[in-house]
Order: structure tokens, then C-alpha cells, then sequence
């Protein structure tokens, strides 16, 4: 009887297992974490927080605090869930877009087809830092698009 593919090769196998590690832990965010990952308690006796250790109310963490007194473990956990949630939404869109650019090329044969496959081909010539330079130069910066420093007026 031979082994299933996945297990032939260790560090497949590995990386699947960090997969659904990761993925448990984002659906089940409220049961591994201490609370919201925006939840700032008091800031002076719990900021900074090493690793592995309690704050002065008890509460563990496992990777510590930041200079706001709110756990990382919490923060890292719930990005996790919003990252993948981007990421399922972004297969989604790429999958009914690929489909529907496939019917349309595969149903209407001739110039139709033709001119699909050269916007796919353009499409995937261009380098997508290319086009995310000019993404940013076409639009104006404004509270959504720019990251705030203390450098600018």
C-alpha cells in the first residue's frame, strides 16, 4: 500500500500543517486571543510586556505588548483573518474574471477571441510594480491611500 501523495513529501506536508494551523487560528480568533486587537488598556503599566509573561493584571501573553499596551498575539491573529479574508476575495474575483474572459473568447470565436487573448497577454507582459507605480501617480494622496509620518506639513 503506498503513502498519499502529501505525506511522500515531508515538507509539503509541513507547510500544509502551518496552513491549517494559521487558518484555525484565524476562525477561531475569539477563542485563542485575549479580546479586540484594537483594545488599549492602561497604557503606562501595560506597554511593552516581554514575551511569555503577564501584565500587572494578570493577563498572559504569549508575544508580548506593544508600546500602546495591546497584546500581539491578538493583532497578529486578527490580521491573519483580514489577510486571508483579501486573499479568498482576491482568488474569487481572478477565478469569475479568468472564466468569464475564457466563455467569452471560447463562445465568440474570430476578432473577439483574438483581441481577449492580446489584452491577456498585455495583461501579464506587464510588470505589476510598473503598474502599481502608475496606480499611485494616477491618484492623489488622500487619508485612504497614504500612510500619515511626521515628516510631511
Amino acid at each position: 500500500m503506498t503513502r498519499p501523495w502529501l505525506l511522500r513529501d515531508r515538507r509539503g506536508a509541513f507547510g500544509v500543517l502551518i496552513l491549517i494551523v494559521f487558518v484555525a487560528c484565524a476562525i477561531a480568533a475569539p477563542l485563542v486571543t485575549n479580546g479586540e486587537p484594537t483594545v488599549q488598556r492602561d497604557i503606562v503599566a501595560t506597554r511593552f510586556v516581554p514575551p511569555l509573561s503577564r501584565d500587572v493584571n494578570g493577563v498572559f501573553h504569549p508575544i508580548g505588548t506593544d508600546r500602546f499596551g495591546r497584546d500581539v498575539w491578538t493583532r497578529l491573529v486578527y490580521g491573519a483573518r483580514v489577510s486571508m479574508g483579501v486573499g479568498v476575495l482576491a482568488v474569487l474575483v481572478a477565478v469569475i474574471l479568468g472564466v468569464v474572459v475564457g466563455a467569452l473568447a471560447g463562445y465568440w470565436r474570430g476578432p473577439l477571441s483574438v483581441a481577449l487573448l492580446a489584452l491577456t497577454d498585455f495583461a501579464l507582459a506587464l510588470p505589476r510594480v510598473v503598474l502599481l507605480l502608475l496606480l499611485a501617480a494616477l491618484w492623489q494622496p488622500a487619508r485612504a491611500t497614504s500612510c500619515p509620518t511626521r515628516s510631511r506639513p
